[in-house]
């Protein structure tokens, strides 16, 4: 069976994983020593530092980092018994229907002297106690368990990542925090053995349960023709792989996009190119560009011209209407792309399910999806 304590321990180290699979970069945090965060506790005169919070710490305790940019947090944070003190002498007013014991509180953060979290003294026992939020004197919030509060603070990575990407559209100095997240390809470099990576991914998908019978492959004669309908004379490694396992019907691959080589042509490419016409753009060949899918006229996904030789070259993404309009370079690489874009088939079925419950008609797709077995 497994423990409450082992299970608030799970759900923070996978938090703290998901931060850095969204680019935060891992050296951008420390963690604390056990005897730096006894030693914490004890400087707010506090003996016992409950397991989830222990755990945190143990992650990022030492440097916070962009979890808590801006804010005191950490056995380096200066967070001590004088800290704790004016808190609770001179902000903390409203405590009859909240923190029991205001004197043996274990303070967390400080923000600007006037944003406090703390664990209520009489919860320190508990190995995954709830937080309290103590704004200018009064309780504005409480979080059931640090780890939900963990969650809560949680760096938004890819929304920090897009405002990284309008101040270089515009020229701005990058603020000092873009130095801790990784750019946005880096989160998926080139394989060094594509073909083989997109057989993974492809069949990975199978194995959730898209219908093997519901793609077919292209020919490389097919392949070719693509080639030739969009101008270019050479195909990467990892994109002629992707066409020869589902390049002729890809079914629920890419739905409801343009894919393919019956799909993706000439006049989908033309629509790619006046576009970047009239946009500021770093692509260098657009005119050379190999289209691998597309909305047209709204958004495409290619690869600039001048890496058509590599085996498994980066991919861009381009908004051309309304406030999708940009340019960007999106994956590191053609199985990064991949990767991104395969079918969720758990979340499928469940808005097949919800479909049904609800009396709805069914998608087209949802003859792509192998009926989910029955446990027992």
């Amino acid at each position: 069976m497994t423990r409450p304590q082992d299970a608030a321990h799970e759900q923070i180290r996978n938090i703290f994983e998901e931060a850095m699979a969204q680019g935060l970069k891992r050296d951008s945090v420390k963690g604390a020593s056990d005897d730096e965060i006894t030693r914490f506790a004890a400087e707010q005169r506090v003996t016992n530092v409950p397991a989830a919070i222990r755990e945190v710490f143990r992650l990022i305790g030492a440097r916070p980092g962009l979890w808590f940019d801006g804010t005191d947090f950490g056995v380096n944070s200066g967070i001590d018994a004088a800290v704790k003190s004016h808190l609770a002498t001179r902000e903390l007013v409203a405590v009859d229907d909240g923190i029991r014991d205001v004197a043996g509180m274990l303070v967390l953060s400080a923000h600007q002297g006037y944003v406090y979290q703390v664990i209520d003294g009489a919860d320190l026992d508990s190995d995954d106690p709830p937080i309290w939020e103590i704004m200018d004197g009064a309780l504005t919030r409480r979080w059931p368990s640090t780890s939900a509060w963990f969650s809560d603070m949680e760096p938004l990575v890819e929304s920090l990542r897009r405002d990284l990407e309008r101040y270089e559209r515009n020229g701005w100095d990058l603020p000092r925090w873009s130095e801790n997240i990784l750019p946005r390809t880096a989160k998926s470099p080139p394989s060094q053995h594509p073909r083989e990576r997109v057989r993974d991914i492809i069949e990975r998908v199978f194995v959730a349960g898209l219908r093997r019978d519901s793609v077919v492959g292209a020919s490389e004669n097919e392949i070719d023709r693509f080639a030739v309908g969009q101008a270019v004379e050479n195909v990467p490694a990892a994109v002629r792989e992707v066409l020869l396992l589902i390049g002729s019907e890809p079914g629920f691959w890419f739905y409801p996009m343009s894919f393919g080589v019956h799909s993706v042509d000439g006049e989908v490419k033309s629509g790619l190119v006046t576009a970047l016409r009239e946009m500021p753009h770093d692509i260098r060949d657009p005119d050379g560009a190999l289209v691998l899918s597309a909305y047209p006229g709204n958004t495409y996904y290619a690869i600039d011209g001048t890496d058509l030789l590599l085996d498994d070259p980066a991919v861009w993404e381009i908004g051309v209407a309304g406030k999708t309009r940009r340019v960007r370079k999106a994956w590191g690489s053609v199985t990064g792309w991949l990767d991104a874009m395969a079918p969720n088939i758990p979340r499928a079925r469940r808005t097949l399910a919800r479909t049904q419950e609800q009396g709805g008609q069914l998608p087209a797709w949802a003859e792509c999806i192998e009926p989910q077995r029955q446990s027992g």
